[in-house]
């Protein structure tokens, strides 16, 4: 049976269990830039993970990013986060290890896509990113690199 997969918006409440998943399973340099000389979920990490989420979308009255929690049969499993720009909303995705590479990735950028409000979404990853740049090119994005940047469009949906 297929898993049930859906975004929840990110408030104060649902943050403690996304940071748990973080630590669970991902590395902070995969969902955050971490803090220099910290590689592990150190409690000064764990803190600016907070911190980044509250400055980015929760503290604020003019926020940079909807954030959302993306639920996997009904567990926090990532984040995902809508952000506006000049031709479009920005997409940014992270899952934790159990659900990668299981066509989650797929179904949450059509819930984003279905969440932007008939705008383009577009999305910043690098070469070495295979699995997002694969996800992409699956799902039609329109692709182009400046060295190792790769840049993405898929159209309104």
């Amino acid at each position: 049976m297929a898993p049930d997969v859906a975004l929840a918006d990110l408030d104060e409440s649902a943050l403690p269990d996304l940071l748990a998943a973080a630590v669970d399973g991902a590395e902070p340099a995969e969902v955050m830039a971490p803090l220099p000389g910290e590689e592990d979920w150190t409690a000064a990490q764990r803190a600016e993970f907070r911190a980044f989420h509250r400055r980015r979308s929760l503290d604020t009255e003019t926020p940079v990013e909807r954030t959302f929690v993306v639920l996997v049969d009904g567990r926090a499993a990532g984040a995902a986060r809508l952000e506006p720009v000049d031709g479009g909303v920005e997409m940014g995705i992270w899952l934790v290890r159990q659900w990668r590479g299981r066509g989650i990735g797929a179904q949450v950028v059509h819930l984003l896509g279905a969440r932007a409000g008939g705008r383009a979404l577009v999305a910043e990853t690098t070469g070495g990113n295979s699995a997002a740049v694969g996800l992409l090119r699956t799902l039609g994005a329109d692709l182009s690199t400046d060295g190792d940047d790769v840049h993405a469009r898929l159209p309104p949906r």
